[in-house]
């Protein structure tokens, strides 16, 4: 079963606007794949506790994306206390 995630569409790159984001309590994150355009994201640092915690590797992406999508890889900070970056795929059809 997929965990649902509520996930919004970002346009800001770059180090201070991601660490500003995070501090805003939001993850920054990338979907892509399955011949699809790449798609930046943020997603909320609860829900994404919350999907980690389960163990889930599919999640439900809703809000700016509705689509069901695998957690590809997740970067953690230099002592593994919080998540940095998410890195989505899609799954084909």
């Amino acid at each position: 079963m997929s965990t649902p995630i509520t996930v919004a569409s970002r346009n800001e790159t770059g180090s201070l606007r991601m660490k500003r984001m995070r501090q805003a309590g939001n993850i920054p994150a990338v979907l892509y794949g399955n011949k699809g355009d790449s798609v930046l994201l943020s997603v909320p640092q609860l829900e994404m506790g919350k999907v980690i915690k389960s163990g889930s590797r599919q999640v439900q992406l809703t809000g700016s994306i509705n689509e069901a999508v695998e957690v590809k890889s997740i970067q953690w900070d230099t002592f593994g206390q919080e998540v940095l970056h998410v890195d989505f795929t899609r799954i084909g059809k």
